[in-house]
């Protein structure tokens, strides 16, 4: 089923994923859901590569390439506590927080932003998750 779904949406592998998800979830119950994550997680990506990186080491490699927007916008990036060990690749890991940072200043007030960084565990995943302060 990959794979028809694949052909039938294009060359644009990110919305035939979407596409894939969304027809899962239609199937699925609530109780499903770790599963299905999973099984789509492994589907589409080399789960063979993924070794234990260190998110706080990620976020800060993010934090060095976003500096000078950080400065621009007088943003402060705050995280409490160390971020996980965690099973991935630091390139991928670093542009989630990327996303997770620019999309903070740029959808933000005029307010200078105050960006949390979190971690939370959720099963077998964290769940990473910035909130704007102001």
């Amino acid at each position: 089923m990959p794979n028809t779904a694949r052909a039938s949406e294009g060359s644009d592998p990110a919305r035939g994923r979407a596409v894939l998800y969304q027809r899962a979830l239609r199937r699925t119950t609530v109780g499903d859901i770790d599963r299905v994550r999973s099984d789509l997680f492994e589907d589409h990506y080399d789960v063979t590569s993924l070794t234990t990186v260190s998110a706080q080491e990620a976020l800060e490699v993010c934090l060095r390439e976003l500096d000078l927007l950080i400065r621009e916008s007088n943003a402060k990036i705050i995280c409490e506590q160390p971020l996980p060990l965690v099973h991935s690749d630091q390139f991928s890991l670093a542009r989630v927080f990327s996303n997770l940072i620019s999309n903070s200043i740029k959808y933000r007030s005029n307010a200078e932003p105050v960006i949390r960084i979190t971690a939370v565990s959720d099963g077998p995943f964290v769940r990473f998750s910035s909130r704007t302060m102001e």
